[in-house]
């Protein structure tokens, strides 16, 4: 299950905008087949253990047996205590559910009697996007209706749909579409009815990345599913407060997030949720939708029902029915029915053997033609279990058909009225098709299972030309639990080749339109377990209409020929084999700062006759690979890293040398070690450096920040700090080696989260009640200050007492009257306990060229109640 971060809350503003009508009507590019990691197999292998554990009820039968005085002695407890919340529920049910936070808030004994405090939790299936069907969110609803067919009033709806790997199998929904011209809905999330007891949310929190500026609008719509007439309540985005907000319409509001990563939001509930009949017992969903004239590119993941006591975070389909389920298991001692053996009196049955008779149907062996179908398991056969693994039919030898298509080879069922396969003058494959705008598969090699014995391969080779200008983007593609998943390789323009990527990028591909040798590149999703993992695999060819991020109209025209998968070392080995002359560990020489700080570690290779060539080298990353290891005093072994090191594009070439770059995170304090070594042949040897440099990690003060006075710097951004792309970090010298970190908006900001801090961790027994630092201003600032301890408090500026303070939750402009001195100030953290792992976050609204400028946190402690 994903990791979720909820939002605390902040006081939000409500904003009445009047509604656009719905209409729509625009093109982009349809969504690509992506990898899913189902965790659908999961669920299968639990329901075993009840059923492996059905004994336990029966052989412990007799302990309730034992047991039954300890329920009869203390009787009076469970009697004593039900009376208490039965007689102080019931009244208070009825004759306070319309005031029942502000009265119970100050009485917090009395919150768990109020229905809202005490009601059940409502979760929302798939609601961290984990399960897919397809390249759609299981049990999500898209919109995609090109003929308008399903959409009211016969509207054309073109959006579009994305799978965004996260990683570590988390994963997101992208929604996009270019610049519609009316309004419409996007998408909505699976249905969900809260039950009668439903605690009543106060609000829905989720992860929001908006690629473009993005007009978007939320629903809340309850009752019966699927009809119009269902009431539904608008929230429309608040830009001063960062949430989603309910102002009595749909507004199509603009959301800038000014960056391209996730952001945590709100969508906050009001009075409006707890209208009789429109939440508890409906049938409800939330509904995306997006208004016209304006890009519309978000990305949404990890939604998350609050209420005032508990957030209802879950499981994406819980079902909490299934361990009631082992009581089946008790069917087991029907075993005892094998006395019906005595039925094998029944063999005298097989006097119906007469009926071999009817083996003159015999005559319907001619079905057996349809063994023709057997030929999929010919496809199995085709790789034989042998070590040497190739594509069948890589090199086109094999029959062409009339349609121009080699043999095994096919086009992709989608697609066959737009691409066009035949056979150019080199006997090699050409795929062309009009560009309409979509992006979509050209091609499919035929199937093939590597042996459990195969050589790993590094890549694979092949001849390619592009007789047009073409965006070309290849997969090897397999189906897993009857989904299709596929790991993508996409061009690189600095070394021509195909490299491995997390997904599908279209980038334009610059080749001549005479067939040229390149490469796929294999990385480190091509271990072993992957390769003998019994998958039947194929190569598949992707087109595009993107060049990178820019539209691009080429049509599609490419030839490819001669598939060839590349091993070194083995019986497979095809490469000539190669030797590291020199292997170095080349920079920094050493390296200070504090336990989680990232540094990027640099070393060199030199191999005869290939680093010190001059012309491309893209041969040079097919089987040479790095990787970094590091060292601590206790460790006897360098620990190398899973991820190869990348070829560094600015200086690839040192001397006669390639070098190589990856970035490091120290995690663990210290003296740190750290080293490269190398490998010329896919893994088979590896060597190491001849040097090693050490590292000085730090850990901070307990309960302080790590870098806290911004002494150590990778660069112009300050260690174990995070900093968004949306403003730059600088050095303010304040002299004698001590420095302050200066943070510039890059264009204009409203309320966007720009500096964060490392963690802190609260000592037991301590709470915090003060964050002390300097701070100096451009008077265009306005900042709030958050600490995240699993959810975000805010504190606004109080300009009366000069520091942030809980009482304040609008954005104030800070002007301390000389800009060029920081002035001594502080956070005065609420009276609620601050416990655990902490963040600070800096929240800016802004001027571009605005800045701020800190220094010096110190965490204030004193002992907790």
């Amino acid at each position: 299950m994903k990791k979720f971060t909820a939002l605390a809350f902040a006081v939000l503003f409500m904003m009445f905008v009047t509604s656009c009508g719905d209409d729509k009507t625009t093109e982009d590019k349809l969504p690509d087949e992506e990898v899913t990691d189902e965790d659908v197999v999961e669920p299968t292998d639990e329901p075993t253990n009840p059923t492996d554990e059905p004994t336990n009820p029966t052989d412990e039968p007799t302990n309730p047996t034992d047991e039954p005085t300890n329920p009869t002695d203390e009787p009076t407890n469970p009697t004593d205590e039900p009376t208490e919340p039965t007689e102080p529920t019931e009244p208070t049910n009825p004759t306070e559910p319309t005031e029942p936070t502000e009265p119970t808030n100050p009485t917090d004994p009395t919150d768990p009697t109020g229905p809202e405090e005490t009601g059940s939790c409502t979760y929302i299936t798939n609601a961290f996007v984990s399960n897919w069907t397809d390249n759609f969110p299981t049990g999500w609803l898209n919109k995609y209706d090109p003929t308008g067919a399903n959409t009211p009033g016969g509207k054309k709806n073109f959006i579009a749909y994305e799978k965004i790997d996260r990683g570590e199998g988390d994963y997101a929904l992208r929604a996009y579409i270019n610049a519609p011209e009316g309004n419409l809905y996007a998408f909505e999330l699976p249905p969900f009815v809260p039950a009668d007891d439903a605690a009543f949310p106060t609000k829905l929190t989720f992860d929001l990345k908006a690629s473009s500026t993005s007009k978007i609008s939320i629903n809340l719509r309850c009752g019966n599913l699927g009809t119009v007439q269902d009431d539904y309540e608008p929230y429309n985005w608040d830009q001063e407060t960062g949430s989603f907000v309910n102002a009595g319409n749909n507004a199509y509001n603009a959301v800038d997030l000014g960056d391209s990563d996730f952001h945590n939001v709100e969508l906050v509930f009001g009075e409006e949720i707890k209208a009789e009949g429109f939440w508890r017992g409906q049938n409800c969903r939330i509904e995306f939708k997006y208004g016209k004239n304006s890009a519309f590119d978000i990305v949404v993941d990890n939604f998350v029902i609050h209420t005032a006591a508990e957030d209802c975070i879950g499981e994406d389909t819980p079902d909490p029915t299934e361990p009631t389920e082992p009581t089946e298991p008790t069917e087991p001692t029907e075993p005892t029915e094998p006395t019906e053996p005595t039925e094998p009196t029944e063999p005298t049955e097989p006097t119906e053997p007469t009926e071999p008779t009817e083996p003159t149907e015999p005559t319907e062996p001619t079905e057996p033609t349809e063994p023709t179908e057997p030929t999929e398991p010919t496809e199995p056969t085709e790789p034989e279990p042998q070590t040497c693994v190739q594509i069948p039919n890589g090199d086109f030898s094999g029959t062409w058909d009339e349609d121009g298509i080699p043999e095994g080879w096919t086009k992709d069922g989608g697609q066959l009225s737009k691409v066009t396969f035949a056979k150019d003058e080199n006997g090699a494959l050409r795929i062309t098709r009009t560009n309409d705008g979509s992006n979509g598969y050209a091609a499919y090699s035929p199937k093939f299972i590597p042996a459990a014995d195969a050589g790993v391969p590094a890549g694979i080779k092949f001849k390619m030309a592009v007789n047009s200008p073409s965006v070309v983007s290849i997969n090897i593609g397999w189906k897993e639990d009857n989904n299709s998943k596929y790991y993508a390789y996409n061009w690189d323009s600095h070394s021509q080749v195909f490299v491995s990527a997390s997904q599908n990028q279209y980038y334009l591909v610059n080749l001549s339109n005479s067939l040229t040798e390149t490469y796929i590149i294999f990385g480190d999703e091509m271990t072993a377990d992957f390769w003998h993992g019994g998958k039947t695999l194929t190569l598949q060819i992707k087109f595009g209409n993107k060049d990178k991020n820019t539209n691009v109209t080429y049509d599609y025209d490419i030839s490819v020929k001669d598939f060839e998968f590349v091993y070194f070392g083995g019986d497979c080995n095809n490469v000539p084999a190669r030797t590291i002359g020199y292997a170095h560990t080349q920079w920094p020489e050493s390296i200070e700062g504090y336990a989680g700080m990232k540094e990027t570690v640099y070393g060199i290779i030199y191999i005869s006759g290939l680093t010190d060539r001059t012309e491309n080298k893209s041969v040079a990353l097919l089987g040479v690979k790095a990787q970094l290891g590091t060292k601590s005093e206790e460790d006897a072994d360098f620990v190398w890293e899973d991820k190869y090191a990348d070829v560094n594009p600015e200086n690839e070439s040192s001397g006669n040398n390639d070098e190589y770059m990856y970035e490091h995170t120290f995690n663990k304090a210290g003296k740190i070690k750290y080293k490269f070594r190398f490998t010329a042949d896919n893994g088979q040897n590896w060597i190491e450096a001849d040097n090693y440099w050490e590292a000085t990690i730090l850990a901070p003060e307990s309960g302080q920040f790590g870098n806290a006075d911004f002494k150590y710097w990778s660069g112009n951004k300050p260690q174990v700090w995070e900093a968004a792309n949306t403003v730059t970090t600088s050095k303010w010298d304040r002299g004698e080696n001590n420095y302050a970190a200066k943070v510039t908006a890059t264009s204009s900001l409203s309320a966007k989260d720009i500096f964060t801090s490392g963690e802190f961790v609260v000592p037991d027994g301590k709470k915090a009640t003060e964050i002390t630092f300097d701070m100096a201003t451009d008077q265009a600032i306005k900042p709030k200050i958050g600490i995240n301890c699993g959810s975000t408090k805010w504190y606004g500026w109080d300009s009366a007492n000069g520091y942030f303070s809980a009482s304040k939750s609008s954005f104030v402009s800070i002007d301390f009257g000389d800009n060029n001195t920081l002035h001594q100030t502080s956070v005065q953290l609420d009276s609620t306990v601050t416990t655990g792992t902490c963040k600070l976050i800096v929240r800016y609204t802004a001027d571009a060229n605005a800045w701020a400028a800190f220094d010096n946190f110190t965490v204030v402690y004193e002992d907790a109640e």
